[in-house]
This record gives C-alpha cells, structure tokens and sequence, in this order.
C-alpha cells in the first residue's frame, strides 16, 4: 500500500508525531486540529500526505504570524502604521502594500487576520 492510499486514524496520525523527529514536539491538542483540519471530508481517515500538507502549512502560517508579532509590536500598532490620519479606517490597497512588503499572498494575509 502506498503513503498516497493509506489512510490514517486519529491515533495512528499521534504515534507517528510521536515517532518522527520534527513532529515529535507537537501536543495532543495540536495533533488532534491539524488531523482535523486535514479530514476536510469529516471521513475520520486521513492520507499521510494531507496531515503533513496541513502541517506544513501551518508551519508556514506560524512563522508569518511570528514574523508580524516580531515587525509590529501589536496588532494596534499594525493598524495605525496603516492609519497615518487616525481616521479608524484602512485603505485596502495599504494593507496589500503592507502584505505585499512582509511577502504575504493575500490568501496567506487573510488567514494571518483570521488567527489574530
């Protein structure tokens, strides 16, 4: 059977975290909602290649949120830098600027927004 056919349970997705290097550091909780996030079809069976999928990608989305926590001090601080007048509002075309410069996609930024 190959990795692509093979589908894991619940469990079977934690001893392998369990057994593998870089996934070993992964709690329960963390475990449970990538393997959720990966069982988009509520199958309660997952392909190896769409748990590691989902854990690459937010692997990815931890690092943006870190990089922005680490450029801005707050998200206040975010919306101001794109609020020069104090007007309570942003141009969307500065927050795909701001994006663009911190080498988000917009689909990477709107799930960024979506964690904070």
């Amino acid at each position: 059977m190959t990795s692509c056919s093979f589908r894991l349970s619940r469990y079977e997705a934690r001893v392998i975290c369990e057994k593998t290097a870089e996934l070993a550091e992964l709690s329960v909780y963390e475990i449970n909602s990538l393997y959720e996030r990966s069982d988009a079809n509520r199958t309660g069976r997952v392909s190896i290649q769409q748990f590691l999928n989902q854990y690459r990608h937010q692997k990815r989305l931890s690092a943006e949120v870190h990089y922005i926590e680490d450029s801005y001090e707050s998200t206040l601080n975010l919306f101001e830098a794109l609020d020069p007048a104090h007007s309570g509002q942003i141009n969307s075309q500065d927050l795909l600027e701001s994006w663009s410069k911190a080498h988000l996609r917009i689909d990477e930024g709107i799930a960024v927004l979506q964690i904070l």
